[in-house]
């Protein structure tokens, strides 16, 4: 897959971008310290099942650039909009992971009638949420600067990465280490984490409920930065008409270590809007 690249605000955008114009649009938003091609065994089952993929590297990620504010969730989910609008993008369904989820989901309870759908993976969002060990040493001042600069060295992120994920290959490794590789990307990194509290989420509480459409949530097992309790949080809290699946055994890149699995849900949520019926239903908010 070959990354394209818009100007959105001034900001230069890489982004994967699959299938016809004329199908309705999955927008894929990635975490940290991810890139787009998270998403790269996802997006051919997303063009077979007759939708338009598209898959942003975020700014500052991959190979996008920085936004020039302050990085805060709040800019990213300006971002989203920003994107969206830049490339026509009305409607979409939305395949969230990691902080992608947060933004994604925060995005989505402020607009809600332009979602058609939502995919949840791995993430977190409620007020009730914890930041996992990782993200509170990268919370901590100077133990955050030490744990970036480990992760600065190619062959420790290389072995952590292989290790998280043992089927990856060089190239979506060296992608994601494009964040890592750079002073002011591990920066961006931990003005981000710090920049981001959960008991900020308290004020959007039940706004996400205003999304009446299809939810798929999909979780690894053994995700141990964000617990599988969280799918459930999510479906309690905000999406009561979510569908949980718990994949046996996997981890947080379920993407990429179990794309089969994935690829069967993400079928089987998008075929629901191959019914008119359904479609028509799913438009009603």
């Amino acid at each position: 897959m070959i990354k394209k690249s818009i100007e959105v605000d001034g900001t230069i955008i890489a982004y994967l971008e699959e299938g016809s114009r004329l199908d309705p649009c999955v927008l894929m938003l990635h975490g940290w310290p991810e890139t787009s091609l998270i998403w790269k065994d996802i997006i051919p089952a997303v063009v077979e099942s007759g939708f338009r993929a598209i898959a942003p590297d975020l700014p500052g990620f991959g190979l996008s650039d920085a936004l020039e504010e302050e990085p805060t969730l709040e800019r990213y989910v300006s971002f989203v909009s920003s994107f969206m609008a830049k490339l026509h993008l009305t409607h979409v369904h939305l395949f969230l992971h990691d902080w992608g989820g947060m933004i994604g989901l925060k995005w989505a309870s402020q607009r809600p009638s332009r979602v058609l759908s939502l995919l949840i993976s791995d993430t977190l969002y409620t007020h009730q949420a914890k930041w996992h060990p990782l993200a509170e040493t990268f919370r901590t001042p100077q133990l955050g600067e030490q744990m970036m600069a480990a992760f600065a060295d190619w062959g420790r992120f290389k072995g952590t990465m292989k290790q998280e994920i043992p089927t990856v290959t060089d190239r979506v490794v060296e992608d994601f280490y494009e964040l890592l590789s750079t002073a002011e990307g591990r920066d961006l990194s931990l003005q981000l984490y710090r920049n981001t509290n959960f008991e900020e989420l308290l004020p959007e509480a039940g706004k996400l409920s205003r999304v009446r459409t299809p939810v798929t949530i999909v979780w690894g097992e053994q995700d141990e930065h964000t617990p599988q309790q969280m799918a459930y949080l999510i479906k309690e809290n905000e999406l009561p008409q979510a569908e949980v699946h718990i994949i046996p055994e996997a981890g947080h890149f379920i993407h990429l270590t179990c794309p089969q699995e994935v690829q069967a849900i993400v079928r089987a949520h998008l075929d629901v809007f191959d019914d008119e019926a359904a479609w028509k239903q799913a438009r009603v908010y």
